[in-house]
């Protein structure tokens, strides 16, 4: 973990991190409120990078977005400080002067929290309910204000962070705090907003948290608690889904930042921790209640999962989240045990951690085995909760259990 440590200036500005790029020399450029710092995976150290506006140097500021345009230069979205440049020479951030002089005569100053430059080499910045055209080859900074008629009941509504819509050059897709999501057509200059509730932010409704533009074209929204797809021909929201760690047909968490790996994947920054996408479009609104848990199948495509509380089963599920078959756990509900945790090994058979020892399922056989491990000495006769399953690379088996200490099989 590398944080913010007093007193070391090789550690991050700020433990908030609120965004992250990666340079054409592998080194992560972290923007936290506290300021933008370059880290380096080699040496895992960082280098905080200062401020230049106004006269001054600030080694503190506030950074909440990170761009690496064409030409490889890195921009920021600095918030009250409006838009900076890196200046690889001076080896700071300079302040774009006339985004300042343009945000000034705004009344109540810039509110920027993002940055893009476009396949043109035209910077696009949201400004409060604005967007701003910076063109760094020269020009003034025009400004295209959105008309916020019939969405005056929304308090506090403004613009958050942009990006370039994939599969049109004209297009622009900006977050936002009440507004859902905003669509900006650069040649036209008209605005469109896509939302997902009537009002607005006072109850944190419609507010864009993340966009993920993905590899096959599709548009993957972190919007309220929610994960939806959008559509950019039909202008709509698909269905809320889930990821496998939150069970349920809907998130449940607000998606602060969403990334695709080199490997298809899709991780989820949450403020209650990181979370990975299933690599098919599973529905998990099959199980709409909360009390499940899944484990991802050896023996084919698809899942395993179980039940508690209500409906104590294993589940057989497909790879696309049908749901193939329901076997009822043997005496779950006459002993009352709960199964918190599955596991399919790699020999096939599926173990299930219970409040009352373990259940293994041979899929082969169509048969289960308990295992209550009461004869192990250390349970005095009594069947142990299970908190936790896993595999090892050697196959074996290991089994964590509530204030009992762990067990290899």
């Amino acid at each position: 973990v590398y944080r913010n440590i007093p007193g070391d200036s090789t550690s991050l500005p700020g433990n908030y991190v609120l965004d992250m790029v990666c340079d054409a020399n592998g080194k992560l450029w972290v923007a936290v409120f506290g300021g933008v710092s370059v880290f380096d995976p080699r040496t895992f150290r960082c280098e905080r990078k200062a401020l230049f506006h106004d006269g001054k140097r600030a080694p503190a500021y506030e950074s909440v977005d990170l761009f690496i345009d064409n030409e490889g230069g890195i921009w920021s979205a600095c918030v009250t400080n409006g838009v900076a440049k890196y200046d690889a020479a001076a080896g700071l951030f300079r302040q774009v002067e006339a985004v300042r002089a343009e945000t000034s005569h705004a009344g109540s100053g810039p509110n920027i929290l993002g940055v893009l430059r476009d396949a043109e080499g035209i910077v696009w910045i949201p400004d409060r309910l604005s967007m701003l055209r910076y063109d760094p080859r020269g020009g003034p900074v025009r400004r295209f204000p959105f008309n916020r008629d019939g969405h005056g009941g929304r308090e506090r509504i403004h613009f958050s962070q942009v990006l370039q819509d994939p599969s049109d050059p004209n297009i622009l897709l900006i977050g936002s705090r009440g507004l859902g999501l905003v669509r900006f057509n650069k040649r036209t200059e008209a605005y469109t907003t896509t939302t997902i509730a009537s009002n607005g932010p006072a109850n944190l409704t419609n507010v864009t948290f993340s966009i993920l533009p993905e590899r096959d074209g599709r548009i993957l929204i972190g919007i309220d608690t929610e994960l939806r797809r959008y559509d950019t021909h039909s202008n709509t929201f698909g269905a809320t889904f889930a990821t496998h760690q939150y069970k349920t047909g809907a998130f449940g968490s607000v998606a602060y930042a969403l990334l695709e790996d080199a490997d298809g994947r899709i991780w989820i920054g949450a403020i209650d921790g990181l979370f990975i996408l299933a690599p098919t479009p599973v529905d998990l609104r099959i199980f709409p209640a909360r009390g499940q848990r899944w484990c991802i199948a050896v023996d084919r495509p698809g899942y395993w999962a179980v039940r508690h509380y209500a409906h104590r089963a294993l589940y057989k599920i497909g790879a696309d989240g049908e749901l193939l078959d329901s076997i009822p756990l043997p005496n779950a509900a006459l002993e009352l045990y709960e199964p918190f945790r599955i596991l399919q090994h790699s020999d096939g058979k599926v173990w299930i951690g219970t409040t009352s020892g373990l259940v293994i399922y041979d899929p082969t056989t169509g048969s289960f085995q308990r295992e209550p491990l009461t004869s192990m000495p250390r349970f005095n006769g009594r069947p142990p909760d299970i908190s936790s399953i896993i595999e090892q690379p050697d196959r074996s088996i290991w089994i964590a259990c509530h204030h009992e200490g762990v067990i290899r099989f």
